[in-house]
């Protein structure tokens, strides 16, 4: 008898201890987390914590914009607002030209503002960046008129890789200023008549203006200007005189000063 009690013990103490190492179950609140996406989860688990919200995709910057819409690329803002040519040719039709979409834009980078023409498939430069119309929907059909409120344009901008720069440096000289030189009368040029004379730095097409030098009182000007080949030049007036040493054009080479020597006959005999 002893035997079977002793048995009975052992087997309830048994089951004892399995229930009491058994997890307990906890009741978590039905409370949900809203996350940055939107979406609510909730508590789970042992301890009730929340469930983890899904990740969040970085918001891509736009690239594309309509007629008025403004849309900020690469730090440059950028406005269509005008389409001053669009004749691609339709899908209906066989060409043997192409076409051409021309834009009218407006720019904005750090307080620098100005109004650009945009050409598809032709970069322009920004500050220090290179912007390009890359594409315009809807395609052209001849059997429909496009609004201008359903044109969708698309943009590129991309940082310019630097090329490295070199300087201008230039003396000019303006003379005779007296016709005979006298004690009482200064016959050194004035610090206006060298102000008056610009010089003017060109892209080698002479197209684009890229600076505008203006000599100081001992005529002395210069400029750091990007690696390339550019296009200097002055105002020519008719008259008697002339100058010398402009038009020209100069070569600009990384680390290293590119001298110009400017004279200006006055025609004063």
């Amino acid at each position: 008898m002893a035997i079977v009690i002793l048995f009975l013990v052992i087997v309830g103490l048994s089951v004892f201890l399995i229930f009491e190492e058994q997890p307990k179950k906890i009741a978590c609140t039905e409370e949900a987390k809203i996350c940055p996406d939107g979406s609510a989860v909730g508590r789970t688990g042992p301890n009730c914590e929340f469930t983890a919200c899904p990740p969040v995709n970085p918001k891509k910057e736009a690239t594309t914009a309509g007629i008025n819409q403004a849309i900020t690329i690469q730090g440059i803002s950028l406005t269509p607002f005008e389409i001053l040519e669009d004749s691609r040719c339709p899908v209906d039709v066989t060409c043997v030209w192409a076409g051409a979409v021309k834009l009218r834009v407006k720019l904005e980078s750090e307080g620098n503002a100005q109004e650009a023409s945009l050409t598809l498939d032709s970069p322009i430069t920004f500050a220090g960046k290179r912007l390009e119309l890359t594409s315009v929907l809807p395609v052209k059909n001849s059997k429909q008129t496009i609004k201008s409120e359903d044109y969708r344009f698309g943009f590129s901008v991309k940082s310019i890789t630097p090329v490295g720069a070199g300087i201008l440096a230039g003396q000019m000289t303006i003379g005779p200023i007296c016709p005979v030189e006298r004690p009482d009368i200064s016959c050194l040029p004035t610090p206006e008549m060298f102000a008056a004379r610009k010089v003017f730095v060109y892209t080698l097409d002479k197209k684009t203006l890229i600076a505008t030098l203006t000599p100081n009182s001992e005529g002395k000007f210069s400029a750091s200007l990007s690696v390339g080949t550019y296009f200097v030049d002055m105002a020519h007036t008719q008259g008697p005189g002339g100058i010398t040493g402009v038009p020209v054009t100069i070569k600009i080479e990384n680390g290293i000063t590119t001298m110009l020597a400017i004279d200006v006959d006055t025609g004063i005999r």
